[in-house]
C-alpha cells in the first residue's frame, strides 16, 4: 500500500513572496506597548476610584453614612454601602470615559446584579441586626457626570 510520491523538500508556490514563507504571528498594534497597557489599566483603576468616591460623596450629601467601600467576599465585591437609619443602600459604581462601548448602566448584567445582591445580603447578615432593608443601586457615571439610579434591582 503505497502512498505516492512524496517530495523531500516543501512546495513553494512561484507568486509566493517572503511574508508566506514565515511562521504567522499575531501581534499587537505598533504603538501599543505594554507600557501603554500598564498606563491603559492604571487610567481605568483611577476613573473607578474617583467614581466610587463621587457616589460616596453623593451619599453623604443626601444623609447616608457611608459604612464599608469595596468589601470583598468570595464570588463578589461591593464598591460602596451606605446606611441612613435602618436602610442599607448597596451600591455598584459603574464609570465610562465615553458611551462608545455602551452606556455604564448596560454594563450591569444579570450575573453581576445576582453577584452584587448575594454580596450584599452577604454584607447585611455581618451586621448582625435585624429589621434592616437593603436597597441596591446603580451609580452610573458617563465622563464627568453622576446619574443615580436607586432601588434599580
Amino acid at each position: 500500500m503505497g502512498m505516492g510520491y512524496v517530495p523531500q523538500d516543501p512546495i513553494h508556490p512561484h507568486s509566493a513572496g517572503a511574508e508566506f514563507q514565515r511562521r504567522q504571528r499575531g501581534r499587537t498594534a505598533v504603538n501599543r506597548s505594554a507600557e501603554s497597557e500598564r498606563d491603559l489599566a492604571t487610567i481605568r483603576l483611577a476613573r473607578a476610584r474617583w467614581a466610587e468616591q463621587r457616589a460616596a460623596d453623593w451619599y453623604v450629601a443626601h444623609g447616608f453614612t457611608v459604612i464599608a467601600r469595596n468589601w470583598t467576599m468570595r464570588g463578589g465585591e461591593l464598591d460602596v454601602v451606605a446606611r441612613l437609619g435602618n436602610m442599607i443602600a448597596v451600591c455598584e459604581v459603574k464609570a465610562r470615559a465615553t458611551n462608545n462601548f455602551g452606556s455604564p448602566l448596560e454594563a450591569m448584567t444579570q450575573l453581576k446584579q445576582q453577584r452584587v445582591r448575594r454580596a450584599g445580603f452577604a454584607f447585611v447578615r455581618t451586621l448582625e441586626e435585624s429589621g434592616l432593608h437593603v436597597r441596591f443601586d446603580v451609580a452610573a457615571v458617563l465622563g464627568t457626570q453622576l446619574e443615580m439610579h436607586e432601588n434599580i434591582f
